[in-house]
C-alpha cells in the first residue's frame, strides 16, 4: 500500500474504514448509553450491597468498553489520515509494508505484525520492571 497507491484504491478503502468507524461509533453510542443506565440504577438501588456491588462492575465494564472503543474510533480516524497522506499500509517502525492479511485483520494497523510484537514485548518488559522497582 504505497504512495503509488491509486486513486480508486484509496478510495476502497478509505470507504471500509469510515464503514468500520461507523460501526465502532454505534457501539460507543450503546456504551453511552449502558452507562446511563448504570447511573439510573444506582441512583434507584441502595441499601443491597450485593445489589450495588453488581451496579458498580456492570459501571466498571462499560466504562472499560467505552475507553476501547473511543480508541478504536481514534485509531480508524488515524488510519484515514494516513490514506490521504500515502503512508496506509507503512510500518511506522520499520518503513516496510505491512501484509494485506495483517490489514484485513487489523484495518487500522499502523505496525507490521514483528513490530507490533516488538513494542509489546517492551512494554510487557517496562511494566515488569516498573513493578519489582
Amino acid at each position: 500500500m504505497t504512495e503509488r497507491m491509486s486513486v480508486i484504491v484509496k478510495q476502497g478503502i478509505t470507504k471500509m474504514l469510515t464503514s468500520k468507524r461507523q460501526e465502532c461509533e454505534q457501539e460507543v453510542i450503546v456504551a453511552r448509553e449502558a452507562l446511563k443506565d448504570n447511573l439510573k440504577s444506582g441512583k434507584t438501588i441502595r441499601n443491597d450491597d450485593l445489589a450495588d456491588c453488581c451496579i458498580q462492575a456492570s459501571w466498571v465494564k462499560n466504562q472499560s468498553r467505552l475507553k476501547c472503543l473511543e480508541k478504536c474510533l481514534k485509531k480508524f480516524d488515524e488510519a484515514i489520515g494516513r490514506v490521504y497522506d500515502g503512508t496506509y499500509g507503512i510500518c511506522i517502525s520499520c518503513q516496510e509494508e505491512i501484509p494485506t492479511e495483517r490489514l484485513r485483520a487489523v484495518p487500522f494497523a499502523d505496525r507490521c505484525v514483528s513490530c507490533k510484537n516488538e513494542k509489546n514485548s517492551n512494554a510487557s518488559f517496562n511494566d515488569r520492571a516498573h513493578a519489582v522497582l
